[in-house]
């Protein structure tokens, strides 16, 4: 198997689904640091990681909301960043036809 080759690719067009794609993986990607770095903090400081379903009905804090966040954030963050993607398409496609497109550096298979 051929390894791919690092360069510069200059994005002049994004298709609906690449882009909800991409913006739905940043959203992810994000939740995932979000939950682990409560999750630290929940063993620092388990006082200050808690959270409350419906209006304190239910209410978890300390290590288990940490734990409980690993898993919580990254589908919140999964589903607003699906949310943005179908918001800033447009705006996206717009922006690539002023610039001239977008230059990035990345690995092509």
């Amino acid at each position: 198997m051929t390894e791919g080759f690092m360069g510069h690719l200059r994005i002049r067009n994004i298709s609906f689904w690449s882009h909800l794609k991409l913006v739905s993986v940043f959203g992810l990607c994000f939740g995932f640091s979000a939950g682990i770095t409560g999750f630290v903090v929940s063993f620092i400081t388990p006082e200050r990681v808690f959270i409350n379903f419906f209006e304190e009905v239910t209410a978890v804090s300390g290590i288990s909301a940490g734990l409980l966040g690993v898993f919580l954030w990254p589908l919140f963050c999964g589903i607003a960043g699906v949310i943005f993607g179908i918001i800033t398409y447009f705006p996206f496609k717009l922006f690539l036809k002023i610039a001239r497109g977008l230059r990035v550096n990345i690995r092509v298979s």
